[in-house]
């Protein structure tokens, strides 16, 4: 779910939201932006990942929801998302 109001791949999403989604509903990120949080996890079994979250944005289009961007890297790749 990318906000409280809107399923992924609802075609009733406003058009300042759908330009941020892709095919199968998930948000496609250009950049991060300003960092507002930053970890480094590590489990039992010394597995390292890294999280960077990033400041809060308004959906275009004058929608009133908001979304986060974030980034996680891990031993299996990098993954970017908003939620």
């Amino acid at each position: 779910m990318v906000s409280p109001n809107l399923q992924q791949g609802d075609v009733r999403a406003p058009a300042g939201i759908k330009k941020l989604l892709d095919r199968k509903g998930s948000m496609k990120l250009r950049a991060l932006g300003p960092i507002i949080a930053s970890r480094r996890l590590t489990d039992a079994k010394g597995t390292r990942v890294g999280v960077q979250i990033g400041k809060p944005r308004r959906f275009r289009g004058g929608h009133p929801d908001y979304y986060c961007p974030f980034k996680i890297k891990g031993p299996a790749g990098r993954w970017s998302g908003a939620g």
